[in-house]
């Protein structure tokens, strides 16, 4: 792998933990989830659409566009996701299993539904991810205490990573019919639309609630997840 990709790769990590950081701290995180995806979508939509006047404004199939809206309700669905598991538990604890279920669900479909094929390599990272997560989780613990609750962090951790590996998959389909900067415009303004109304109404608030420092701080986070 050329270095300079690998930069890239490192320096992505760095700012999706630092979006996950901010994001667990916050007062409350669906609605800085929000916020940060607005000004996010703000910044990313003109570049679309300049991407696709730049492309020569290609059609864009029904299909495609339908796959950048489904992709873009099921990513809403992650940070609602996301945002329950960090109300309820540690960063330590669900980060490593929303992001380690993922890739193992996505090498699962990709395999299953796309004939990929995975390599010694890959194969390997799959084992090194599941011992990572039974160690992380340590099932053990609750055979020797009887059977003790599972922690409903957990749960929407790895609810979480169900809907990383789902919109992942998607938008593999989806950036094969519509140019990727385009795509992600459909998919950005798709996920805002939901989260808006989610907390509008859902979740019961607006969505400017907080004070000038908290959105602020939220708006930066949308832009490190953008970055990322």
């Amino acid at each position: 792998m050329e270095l300079p990709v690998i930069g890239l790769i490192a320096v992505s990590a760095v700012l999706h933990v630092a979006w996950n950081v901010r994001l667990k701290t916050a007062g409350d995180p669906l609605r800085a989830a929000t916020v940060g995806m607005l000004a996010a979508t703000i910044g990313i939509v003109p570049v679309a659409i300049g991407a696709w006047v730049l492309a020569g404004r290609p059609a864009m199939p029904a299909e495609g566009i339908g796959l950048g809206i489904a992709s873009g309700i099921v990513e809403a669905a992650y940070f609602i996701l996301l945002s329950a598991a960090y109300r309820r538990g540690d960063l330590s604890v669900v980060y490593p299993i929303a992001r380690g279920t993922a890739p193992l669900l996505a090498v699962a479909l990709g395999v299953g539904l796309l004939g990929e094929q995975l390599g010694l390599a890959g194969w390997v990272g799959v084992v090194l991810l599941i011992a990572g997560f039974v160690l992380l989780q340590r099932p053990w613990r609750a055979l020797r205490g009887g059977g003790a609750a599972f922690d409903p962090a957990i749960a929407f951790a790895l609810g979480t990573g169900v809907a990383i590996a789902s919109y992942t998959f998607i938008d593999r389909l989806g950036t094969r019919l519509i140019q990727p900067l385009t795509y992600a415009g459909i998919l950005w303004l798709t996920t805002v639309i939901v989260l808006v109304a989610w907390v509008s109404t859902v979740a019961g608030g607006r969505i400017l609630s907080g004070g000038r420092q908290e959105v602020r701080r939220a708006a930066v986070g949308g832009w490190l997840t953008l970055g990322a």
